[in-house]
């Protein structure tokens, strides 16, 4: 007869974890969708379709967009030849070069697939008036695709999120770099440096740098792209 009074505790226990446990797992997968999807942008855009956006309606500064999240960082780059500090530049903005050089690479398996998957849609397109049974295999087929190009779109846009997110680490660790060279000018130096040379270093020339942020993982990711390319039309020239 005790049984079922020692048993109501613990069946209200598991049950309590049960709901916190989806609750957690739901919670993680909106996080998630959310990032993935950029969403959590929604309500900033709705305020900036109703009124002037204001400083005060802009999120909080990314910790490792802070000038000096990076200065240690490009504290120590090598400045020798132009190719070695570009790569120096680029690897020292951290995480978000080196996810964005992967985005970057991850998209040619869609951008190399979308057209294999077209030509093989119009094939079964223009066999179902012949072959009905092909209707499914086009169907699916299409669904494919639409996922594909879907994938594409999405990929694209974080890659071009960590793109910029690397530009502003790049800016941000040069113009540190060279704000404490100037501090440390000798009087004879300043004389023959003026701030407008230093702001201009600063200004434009440390943004001009940050453009590899861009080319660089465009240059490999074009590289590939020609040599897979060039594969595939080998290898259907010889199978036509």
């Amino acid at each position: 007869c005790a049984l079922p009074i020692y048993n109501a505790p613990m069946q209200r226990s598991a049950a309590f974890m049960n709901r916190a446990h989806t609750f957690v797992y739901r919670s993680t997968c909106m996080h998630f969708f959310r990032r993935l999807l950029f969403s959590y942008v929604t309500p900033l855009i709705r305020v900036g379709r109703t009124r002037t956006l204001m400083a005060d309606d802009m999120p909080k500064l990314d910790p490792d967009l802070a000038p000096r999240s990076v200065e240690q960082a490009f504290a120590g780059i090598h400045t020798e030849s132009t190719l070695r500090f570009i790569i120096s530049s680029f690897l020292a903005a951290g995480a978000s070069a080196r996810l964005s050089l992967a985005l970057d690479i991850v998209r040619l398996l869609p951008v190399l697939a979308g057209p294999l998957l077209l030509r093989d849609l119009l094939r079964l397109v223009n066999s179902i008036h012949a072959h009905p049974e092909h209707t499914q295999s086009a169907v699916l087929c299409a669904l494919t695709l639409s996922a594909v190009v879907i994938a594409d779109g999405v990929l694209i846009q974080h890659y071009y999120f960590n793109a910029l997110k690397t530009w502003g680490r790049i800016t941000n660790g040069l113009n540190m770099r060279v704000f404490r060279v100037a501090l440390r000018l000798k009087r004879e130096s300043q004389m023959s440096m003026h701030t407008g040379d230093v702001v201009n270093h600063m200004a434009g020339d440390c943004e001009g740098m940050a453009e590899a942020s861009f080319f660089v993982p465009e240059i490999i990711q074009s590289c590939i792209q020609d040599r897979k390319s060039t594969r595939l039309n080998s290898s259907h020239a010889n199978i036509s």
